[in-house]
């Protein structure tokens, strides 16, 4: 017996299985011509007699029934409105607000409005710039995540507020470790407070990227002050 082959059909059945739950969450299966409740409880019969299969190791019609599974996923997504898969299969309208999040940060440095801010403001420049650049961390992080779930048809609806905050999330990250870098709690390369911006900056944008490293670096910060 391959395992590994068993393994891999598994992991096709669960990813299977995965595409199918997302595409209900969605709505799917309550749009015209796509067979409601029927429709899906025939995909999910299908999956179980995949599981059946692999279990007694026959592994050649567990495979099978696994196909057959993802290909009428696939025809069910193609029969909803041009309109419906534009929002809940692509994502676009997504893409279309994180690339806008994207040009509109770029139209801010060059009108020259950021100097604007901080006259008005009194916001420094280094922060203006440590923000924004966590802000792109975030927008990246955000895009690679939805090109994962779209092309692996897993994005849900339900993640919207997560991509829609995501810009605003990583500029907060991007201030705050500043501000934790200036204050000199954290330092780099064994200097407390950068004579420049420049070093800051790749940090601020990977805050504003990775979430779990910025709240893992706060909690130790947290640690050492209390």
């Amino acid at each position: 017996m391959d395992e590994t082959r068993k393994k891999e059909i598994e992991k096709f059945i669960d990813n299977t299985e995965i595409k199918l739950l997302t595409a209900i969450s969605n709505g799917l299966f309550n749009q015209k011509n796509v067979g409601g409740e029927s429709a899906w409880m025939k995909i999910e019969d299908t999956l179980r007699e995949a599981r059946e299969f692999l279990k007694q190791d026959n592994l050649v019609d567990a495979e099978t029934k696994q196909a057959t599974a993802l290909a009428h996923i696939h025809d069910a997504l193609s029969k909803p409105t041009s309109g419906w898969r534009f929002v809940n299969v692509y994502a676009a309208p997504i893409w279309i607000y994180l690339l806008g999040v994207l040009v509109s940060l770029f139209l801010f440095f060059y009108s020259d409005f950021d100097n604007t801010i901080e006259t008005k403001l009194g916001i420094t420049e280094d922060m203006v710039f440590v923000v924004s650049w966590g802000i792109i961390g975030g927008i990246l992080n955000s895009l690679w995540r939805l090109k994962e779930s779209v092309g692996g048809q897993m994005n849900k609806r339900s993640f919207g507020i997560y991509y829609l905050s995501s810009p605003f999330i990583g500029g907060i990250f991007g201030a705050i470790t500043y501000l934790v870098i200036i204050g000199g709690l954290i330092s780099i390369n064994g200097t407390i407070s950068p004579s420049s911006i420049i070093p800051i900056i790749p940090i601020a944008a990977f805050a504003g990227y990775n979430w779990e490293w910025a709240v893992g670096l706060f909690n130790k910060i947290a640690d050492i002050v209390k």
